[in-house]
């Protein structure tokens, strides 16, 4: 191994390493706080594809794109620079697939769909700490640990579903 690729690799490791720790930290903060948050997540189509970004940690670590809202953010907003920043793709949003919600350990967390095209290539970022890659999978052959929640809402979209409003997992 070339002590770039030995360098390379071990840089991989401490985000994974950060990024748990990281997941760690806000579940107890979760936990403690009881917080109601709001968060968008992207169907990223492009012909029989969907985006999805892999996690550097958790038990299912491919997932739609997506994060939180920044304040005074629009939904719609908040949607492209997710998408932006864990795609490196920008998008043009379609339709709103639906608003979701879940109240596990204590909070509210609501969660805006929206289904979205491609108006580039996607890029993911490099040497981030949460995202480990980003590319396009079959619609119908998901990686196996894809989240549930995400797993649902692709499951939606090949119905024809939309304007849903119903428990993210």
């Amino acid at each position: 191994m070339r002590i770039s690729q030995y360098k390379a690799l071990m840089n991989n490791r401490v985000l994974d390493l950060a990024y748990n720790l990281a997941l760690q930290v806000r579940a107890v903060q979760r936990f403690i706080v009881r917080p109601t948050e709001i968060g968008v997540r992207v169907l990223l189509i492009k012909n029989d594809t969907v985006a999805l970004v892999r996690h550097r940690g958790g038990r299912y670590p491919w997932g739609l794109p997506g994060g939180g809202i920044k304040m005074r953010e629009s939904l719609a907003d908040a949607a492209r620079r997710e998408a932006l920043e864990e795609t490196g793709c920008p998008v043009c949003i379609e339709h709103l697939h639906g608003v979701f919600y879940d109240y596990k350990l204590g909070f509210r967390n609501y969660t805006i769909v929206f289904v979205c095209v491609p108006q580039g290539e996607l890029q993911p970022p490099l040497n981030d700490i949460e995202i480990a890659t980003a590319l396009y999978v079959p619609l119908r052959a998901l990686p196996a640990n894809t989240d549930p929640g995400s797993r649902r809402r692709i499951d939606e979209y090949l119905r024809g579903e939309s304007g849903l409003s119903r428990e993210w997992a």
